[in-house]
């Protein structure tokens, strides 16, 4: 090749760009998508509620930890109450066959209460939310997450 054409050859080059694939697409948690407010109201007491876009309602102050419980509710009726057995983004990184009993309650606080099912151990949150009594149910064999439920109103 002539050096002309190497000149060009190398300018072309120079202006190619490697293309990178797209990273493949991962649900993600719930946390990462902050609901957006509606309208708060002020009750006689002095208490606040805010009502999120989705219509969850709750006191305006409420924990780190009410807010990590309301996560798992929303992506219970998300679900329609399907237990989950098998790997799906939970909220705050809670992994089934990782996370521990102790690892819930640093995340989620004291639970509201716990049963003993033959070799498993249910840990259960109440929902934060104004409204039915709804929870999730943490199922640990072996002091190990194995799935979640739900006691959903209406299901």
């Amino acid at each position: 090749m002539t050096r002309l054409a190497l000149v060009g050859l190398f300018s072309l080059l120079l202006g190619c760009r490697a293309e990178r694939p797209e990273p493949p697409r991962q649900e993600a948690p719930a946390t990462s998508r902050p609901a957006t407010l509606r309208h708060l109201d002020t009750l006689p007491g002095g208490d606040v509620l805010v009502t999120e876009t989705d219509s969850f309602v709750h006191k305006q102050a409420w924990s780190r930890a009410d807010s990590l419980v309301g996560e798992f509710i929303k992506l219970g009726n998300k679900r329609d109450g399907a237990t989950i057995t098998s790997a799906i983004a939970l909220p705050a990184q809670v992994q089934l066959g990782r996370t521990t009993g102790a690892d819930l309650r640093a995340l989620l606080g004291t639970p509201t209460a716990t049963h003993q099912a033959n070799d498993t151990l249910l840990i259960e949150y109440a929902s934060p939310f104004i409204g039915p009594d709804e929870s999730v149910l943490f199922h640990l064999l072996a002091d190990t997450l194995r799935q979640v439920s739900w006691g959903l109103f209406g299901g």
